[in-house]
C-alpha cells in the first residue's frame, strides 16, 4: 500500500498557475447581438502540420458543447466553416478561390460578408504551447497505519491485539514536466469594426516526476469552458421575444 501511494504521488500532476489579462466594454449590451460568428486559429510559430488541425477539433468540439448547445434561443450561431459554405452556395465560388486570384479582393469581400451577416465576432486565437521543466521539492507526510502484536493473556493464553501508529513516508524531490499554454478571445462588434471584449488566458500545469511530458488538453478544453460560460452569461441577460435557435456547426 505504501508503495503504491507513493507511485501515485509521483505521478500526480499539479496546476502551477493561472494568469489572465481582460477588458470589456462596459456600455456595450450584447443582448442586441443576435448573429454570432466564431473562429479559431493557431499562432504561425506553433503550425507544424500537426497542432492547427488537433486544437481546431479540440476547440470547435468544446465551444459546441459549453456554447452554442447552451446558448439561449434567438441566436443564430455560425463557425468559420459554415461561413465559408455559405459563401460558395450563395455566390458559386469559394474563399479559396478567392484569396488565390486575388488576396486583397478576396480579404475586402470576406470583410464585407462579415459586417453584412454577423452581429458579433468571436474570434479565438493559440498563441503559446511551450513544454519545459522544474524541480519540484520532496517532502514528507503522515499516515496512520494498524499495527499488530501477539500478547500473553492472564490464563496464559495468546491473543492478537491491533493498534494504530504513526507512519512517516517521504517522497523524493526531481524535475517535472510542464506545459504553458495561452488562447486569446477577441469579441468584436461588427457594426462599428471595435473589439468589445478581448481575454488573453495563460495557465502552466506541473506533470508527475515520473511524467516526460503534459498534454496541454486538459487546459485548452478548460480555458475554451472558461470563456464559453463568460460569454454564456452576457447572452443570457436576453429579455424580450425569443425565436428560433439556428445553429450552424
Amino acid at each position: 500500500m505504501k508503495k503504491l501511494l507513493i507511485l501515485v504521488l509521483l505521478l500526480l500532476s499539479l496546476p502551477a498557475y493561472a494568469q489572465k489579462s481582460e477588458w470589456m466594454e462596459p456600455s456595450y449590451n450584447f443582448t442586441q447581438a443576435r448573429r454570432i460568428y466564431v473562429s479559431y486559429t493557431v499562432a504561425p510559430e506553433l503550425r507544424n502540420g500537426i497542432t492547427e488541425k488537433e486544437t481546431t477539433a479540440w476547440f470547435f468540439k468544446q465551444i459546441k458543447k459549453e456554447l452554442v448547445d447552451k446558448i439561449p434561443p434567438g441566436y443564430k450561431v455560425e463557425s468559420q466553416f459554415k461561413a465559408e459554405e455559405r459563401i460558395l452556395k450563395e455566390t458559386g465560388e469559394s474563399m479559396e478561390s478567392r484569396i488565390t486570384k486575388s488576396p486583397e479582393e478576396a480579404k475586402a469581400f470576406f470583410a464585407d460578408f462579415l459586417r453584412n451577416n454577423y452581429d458579433l465576432l468571436l474570434e479565438a486565437a493559440f498563441l503559446e504551447n511551450v513544454a519545459g521543466q522544474k524541480y519540484r521539492s520532496g517532502y514528507t507526510y503522515t499516515t496512520t497505519v494498524p499495527q499488530t502484536s501477539t500478547v500473553l493473556g492472564p490464563g496464559g493464553q495468546m491473543s492478537t491485539v491491533t493498534t494504530t501508529a504513526q507512519q512517516v513516508h517521504s517522497v523524493p524531490g526531481g524535475n517535472v514536466p510542464t506545459t504553458t499554454i495561452a488562447l486569446r478571445f477577441d469579441v468584436t462588434d461588427t457594426a462599428t469594426a471595435k473589439y468589445v471584449w478581448s481575454l488573453l488566458d495563460e495557465r502552466e500545469k506541473e506533470g508527475g516526476l515520473l511524467e516526460k511530458s503534459v498534454n496541454p488538453k486538459g487546459m485548452f478544453n478548460r480555458i475554451t469552458a472558461d470563456f464559453s460560460s463568460r460569454f454564456l452569461k452576457a447572452l443570457q441577460e436576453e429579455t424580450g421575444k425569443k425565436v428560433k435557435q439556428d445553429v450552424g456547426f
